[in-house]
């Protein structure tokens, strides 16, 4: 999980998070694999990134921009401490 947490840091801590956000994250790397992965299992999940072709590495980096596009219209914050780890945070209204 360390390389999806370099290349896509987003969509990594969104899947640890779990619930609808992890979902949300884990259509979007499972599409960008263009594969069905398990992203609930870590072992199948680290497998099919570490395997990953340029082209998926790619597809991945694009997806997380895109996450990060969604996650701002569903007023969802991001939001970085010194250690340069990522943290969502719903903005409450």
């Amino acid at each position: 999980m360390n390389f999806l947490k370099k290349i896509a840091p987003f969509l990594s801590t969104a899947l640890s998070f779990g619930g609808p956000v992890g979902a949300i994250a884990g259509k979007a790397i499972s599409a960008a694999l263009g594969a069905t992965v398990d992203v609930s299992n870590p072992q199948d999940l680290a497998a099919a990134v570490a395997g990953a072709t340029p082209e998926q590495v790619a597809a991945i980096q694009q997806a997380e921009q895109q996450f990060q596009v969604q996650m701002k219209q569903l007023d969802i914050q991001t939001l970085h401490d010194s250690g340069n780890d990522v943290q969502l945070s719903l903005i409450l209204r």
